[in-house]
């Protein structure tokens, strides 16, 4: 893989698992709604092609957690713009996490080419999260919304077709599913750059005099964050940035009071 692709998936990768926090709070859905939206035939004037979802392994006669995909929605030959999917939780256990591959068929001058990319969801990112959003689990017979990130490709290149499958997914009592190509290692790394994060904002406030005043424009910050953390993977700096989005509106809904409850808690 060149310099340029490997940053290009590095780059795409981060994007997709900031979609993380994004999904984690938006559990309240109208499962009818959701199935109206799904079968919905695109925009008027916008090309779709189907979408290929492709299902975990049957148990008992039920797909333990079910893919429900709509058509992809193009905005132009080379370009995706929405890949509409629901989950549904067909098992007796809550979700908490889980992860969805994507490969986009694409072809120039004769030639195929695959294009894939891992999305991730996680309602367990950090314990303090999980804190203030006890109830972000995907319930028994629960549906969920997952869309991947738009996609767009170089001039002359053509969109053909597109797959996706559960990669993995983690349930509320650490059982899993899933053949777990890279899914549990994104979620796993996305979770140790939040607590990176944390320790480091903590640490940072005691040697502040416990001054919140003084630790503010770290929450603005992008190069501190990147020179003392020292992050081993693209998802562990994504990890980091969702903590810190999290504390950002922790300070703006709860204040000081707020925030300085979650540095001096210990995680368990």
């Amino acid at each position: 893989m060149s310099h340029k692709r490997k940053l290009n998936f590095l780059l795409k990768l981060g994007i997709m698992i900031t979609f993380i926090y994004c999904l984690s709070v938006s559990w309240t859905v109208d499962s009818q709604d959701l199935a109206r939206t799904n079968n919905q035939a695109p925009p008027q004037g916008k090309a779709s092609i189907p979408v290929d979802a492709n299902q975990l392994d049957v148990v008992e006669g039920v797909i333990p957690v079910e893919l429900k995909c709509g058509r992809a929605e193009l905005s132009a030959p080379n370009s995706i713009e929405n890949i509409p999917c629901v989950l549904r939780n067909n098992t007796n256990k809550p979700i908490s996490a889980g992860a969805v591959y994507t490969s986009i068929i694409l072809e120039k001058d004769g030639q195929r080419h695959v294009e894939s990319s891992y999305g991730t969801f996680d309602t367990f990112l950090h314990p303090d999260f999980r804190e203030d959003h006890k109830n972000n689990l995907i319930l028994p017979r629960g549906e969920y919304p997952y869309s991947a990130l738009p996609s767009s490709y170089e001039s002359g290149v053509i969109i053909t077709s597109v797959a996706v499958k559960i990669d993995y997914i983690e349930f509320a009592d650490r059982s899993a599913l899933g053949n777990n190509q890279a899914g549990s290692r994104i979620i796993s790394d996305t979770r140790t750059g939040a607590a990176k994060y944390k320790d480091w904002l903590a640490k940072r406030y005691e040697q502040s005099g416990r001054s919140v005043n003084a630790m503010l424009p770290l929450l603005e910050q992008n190069e501190a964050m990147q020179q003392e953390l020292e992050f081993q993977t693209g998802p562990e700096e994504s990890g980091a940035r969702l903590y810190r989005n999290f504390a950002r509106r922790t300070y703006k809904s709860k204040g000081s009071e707020g925030l300085v409850k979650h540095l001096k808690r210990q995680d368990q």
